[in-house]
């Protein structure tokens, strides 16, 4: 008798190669703030249901989806082997979403104490909070150049480019003229 797996889901699903040293772009099939803070094992299905161990050893936030690395695929011609293979994790290692009064799902990032650099005004700061919104949460950051200055961004996928996990940091596209409404005390 064959022992029991753990139920997975399907997380992402790999669409393409990226870059020269073997990583992959992923289309994500579960809400980004389902997912844990880090890199680790996986179960990989193929096309024809078959499931295999794997070690992703980097897993982050782009804005069409995410970028992976799975261990022992080094070249992008190694890894075009994965196109189309799903990334399954245990059911048990999703986080659940929150849910606010209304009932509506908050995709809520765990992203406090992440550095947040913006392609135009460089390190910004700190998150220090993540503010609960019905339509999409707010990012609380404190200004590193200016204390006591506290910057709202939204989290949304045109704005929050990349998350690197193992970094912790953000790197964002700010609205032309947020930040400068923040610093400036316009």
């Amino acid at each position: 008798m064959a022992p029991e797996t753990e139920p997975t889901v399907c997380i992402a699903t790999v669409v393409a190669v990226h870059g020269v040293k073997g990583q992959v772009k992923a289309r994500l099939e579960v809400d980004p703030a389902e997912l844990p803070d880090t890199v680790g094992p996986v179960t990989l299905v193929d096309a024809h249901g078959r499931a295999f161990p794997a070690q992703l050893t980097e897993f982050r936030h782009i804005a069409q989806g995410v970028l992976l690395h799975v261990a022992g695929y080094h070249t992008p011609e190694a890894a075009l082997v994965l196109k189309g293979i799903e990334v399954h994790l245990p059911e048990t290692e999703l986080y659940e979403l929150e849910v606010d009064d209304e009932g509506s799902d908050l995709p809520l990032p765990a992203v406090e104490g992440y550095r947040v650099i913006d392609a135009v005004h460089g390190l910004l700061g700190e998150v220090v909070a993540v503010e609960p919104r019905a339509d999409q949460p707010l990012l609380l950051i404190v200004s590193q150049d200016r204390p006591g200055v506290e910057i709202l961004l939204p989290w949304h996928p045109e704005i929050v480019v990349t998350q690197d996990i193992d970094a912790q940091t953000l790197r964002v596209n700010a609205p032309p003229g947020l930040i400068e409404l923040y610093l400036t005390g316009a």
